[in-house]
């Protein structure tokens, strides 16, 4: 998704700001030969020193070292590293030092020792050819700086390899102490915050045979057949993760404590979406057609001899190839970004029973999905439509999203819609009316000569609670369960309406309005310039049959949640993008709202910033072992 993918292009930056020119070099041993078969996580810069140039030279290299941004982005880089910083022990080495040292090869890898689901580490491994005496000084200079925050420090052998140990002091609020470990064996440095994983390490740095992360299949396929997709085309970095392994650790590593109520790990477990064991792929910088790259397979085999792949709520994971999924006639030519799929929508609704009554608390015997369809049906004082007959089955297999946003910007700027494609959309009309109709908070509009229905969710007036303390009102009665968050909804207001043979719901009601309006235009997306580019581009790289299809101008994308950061007012984004950068820089304690802590003064305007965001997209194959990603992003 675009969001995120912003996330991840932030993220990289700060990785590679800090870097020079440099040269290139092969890598002594390749890093997934030494880290253990339960690694859940791992990312691998080949050549370092040549993808720092690459980097460089694409127009993302060229936005963060323009001198406008660099108060921005030391800034986020400091509370970025602010962050990691307490999330866990530093492993000791930063990016600047990796400047320095590294000869080839620089790897991190998150790891789940012994397969145990309450344990994690962190391990960093870098080819340091023709920079050993470099390494041995850092080494050297980081014991002197953790011994000076009071370390205790310690060397044990591994066969040849000494490992240097800094046990740090424990802190009031940690379950737990640190220790970071530090080995330099030949061309190789390695350093770790896990005893063990050290140890197996060091062993396999002689030579050690053992169960290793280039073993694991999911590893293997997912490395073979992205490289492959990739062709002749050179690939700077590789990626993998075991999607349910990566989530487990990284609830240990953020010291999350299980939240009572639903655990929605463990609920996509039972629901069989554990049958995706990998993910993994290769990334190309600064190509000759592209500035980024990208070949991605998401592995889901299914069991040997089951008759499906999938099981319970994940047989919704039906996405069809098709012809096309290139923008419909009624989608404005100006939007921020397009998604479209093809998907087995009918088969999707019955699928999701099961996930359903797990998610409501069903009990043995229960069925809360049918109870649910059957109150919509029947209760006097509810619509009284049946879903299935009304609805469902006068949906087709297309589905559509599309986002952009309006100015001013505020924290509610952003819009989205989503689109479903209607085999009957009398039939739809005439259900949505009668759901409408029943719901106090739908007001009709007429707009381009279509109803739309209108639904503001007013928040409530804030009243000061009156507390009193014991007889079951206070805090003197004992430990009392704290109840789940209430969820916010995806849309707190909405429009909805049945038009062009699409059932539309939006987040503004005004957005419905410019599709509504679009629909008599000439001039829709797919005959933009920028979104001819990219259809382009991505017919070479085998587009044609697909299930997914997206398109984003990035510069359109980003742009609220940066206005957002320029005004201060990140905190309070109610954009995609701005709520996971929210939660992943905020606060851990419940209910504490993050501060900003970017100064958006000096931040330049947005118009020096959007000459270096050119236009990105991606497409998806469905495969019989799973899906294929491919994609790509232009200059602009």
């Amino acid at each position: 998704m675009p969001r995120v993918a912003f996330y991840c292009v932030l993220t990289v930056t700060l990785c590679v700001l800090v870097l020079s020119s440099g040269g290139t070099s092969l890598a002594v041993v390749p890093s997934e030969t030494l880290l253990p078969e339960t690694t859940k996580g791992h990312f691998s810069i080949l050549d370092f020193q040549d993808a720092k140039v690459r980097w460089n030279a694409t127009q993302l290299g060229q936005l963060v070292n323009d001198p406008a941004m660099q108060p921005f982005v030391k800034d986020l880089g400091e509370q970025i590293e602010g962050k990691r910083a307490a999330d866990g022990v530093r492993l000791g080495v930063s990016l600047e030092d990796l400047q320095a040292v590294a000869g080839g090869e620089v790897a991190w890898a998150v790891i789940q020792p012994g397969g145990d689901v309450r344990q994690h580490a962190r391990v960093l491994v870098a080819d340091v050819t023709g920079h050993r005496a470099e390494a041995e000084q850092l080494l050297a200079r980081i014991g002197r700086n953790l011994v000076a925050q009071k370390a205790e420090r310690s060397s044990s052998r591994v066969g040849a390899v000494e490992v240097v140990a800094y046990r740090l002091p424990r802190r009031r609020d940690q379950l737990e102490q640190e220790t970071a470990y530090h080995m330099l064996h030949g061309d190789l440095l390695v350093t770790s915050d896990h005893g063990e994983v050290a140890r197996e390490v060091a062993e396999r740095l002689q030579g050690a045979a053992g169960p290793t992360l280039d073993k694991v299949p999911a590893y293997q396929v997912t490395m073979r057949e992205s490289l492959a997709a990739m062709g002749a085309q050179e690939a700077h970095v590789r990626w993998f993760v075991e999607p349910f392994g990566y989530m487990e650790v990284s609830r240990v590593m953020r010291r999350q404590e299980k939240r009572r109520g639903t655990d929605l790990l463990k609920v996509l477990r039972n629901q069989g979406f554990d049958a995706i064991i990998g993910v993994g792929g290769q990334i190309a910088l600064k190509t000759d057609e592209h500035e980024i790259l990208h070949r991605t397979l998401i592995y889901a085999p299914g069991q040997p001899g089951a008759e499906s792949r999938f099981r319970l709520a994940a047989r919704m994971l039906d996405f069809p190839n098709g012809p096309t999924v290139a923008p419909q006639g009624w989608v404005p030519p100006g939007i921020a970004s397009y998604l479209s799929c093809n998907w087995s929508m009918q088969d999707a609704f019955e699928y999701s029973k099961t996930l359903v009554n797990e998610l409501a608390g069903a009990k043995a015997g229960e069925d809360l999905f049918e109870d649910i369809l059957g109150s919509i049906r029947d209760d006097v004082a509810g619509p009284r439509v049946d879903l299935r007959t009304g609805l469902v089955d006068y949906i087709g297999q297309r589905g559509t999203l599309i986002t952009d946003y309006r100015t001013p910007i505020t924290p509610q700027s952003e819009r989205l819609l989503v689109a479903v494609e209607l085999r009957d959309e009398a039939k739809v009309a005439e259900t949505i009316q009668k759901i409408m109709e029943a719901d106090p908070d739908a007001e009709p509009r007429m707009v381009e000569g279509h109803v739309v229905w209108e639904i503001i969710n007013e928040k409530p007036v804030e009243v000061e609670e009156i507390k009193i303390v014991g007889a079951g009102f206070g805090p003197f009665d004992g430990p009392e369960e704290e109840d789940e968050d209430e969820e916010e909804p995806i849309l707190p207001n909405m429009a909805v309406a049945v038009a062009h043979g699409h059932l539309f719901v939006a987040s503004h009601v005004d957005f419905v309005g410019d599709v509504l309006k679009q629909a008599r235009e000439k001039t829709t997306l797919g005959a933009t310039d920028d979104y001819d580019r990219i259809d382009k581009a991505l017919v070479k790289l085998g587009a044609g049959k697909q299930s997914f299809q997206f398109f984003s101008r990035t510069d359109e994308a980003y742009r609220p949640t940066y206005e957002l950061m320029k005004q201060g007012k990140m905190p309070e984004s109610e954009t995609m993008l701005g709520k996971i950068l929210n939660r992943m820089m905020g606060p851990d304690e419940k209910g504490v709202v993050r501060k900003q802590e970017i100064d958006g003064a000096k931040m330049p305007d947005f118009d020096q910033v959007k000459h270096y965001l050119g236009p990105a997209g991606l497409f998806i194959t469905t495969r019989d072992d799973g899906w294929l990603v491919s994609g790509c992003l232009l200059t602009k």
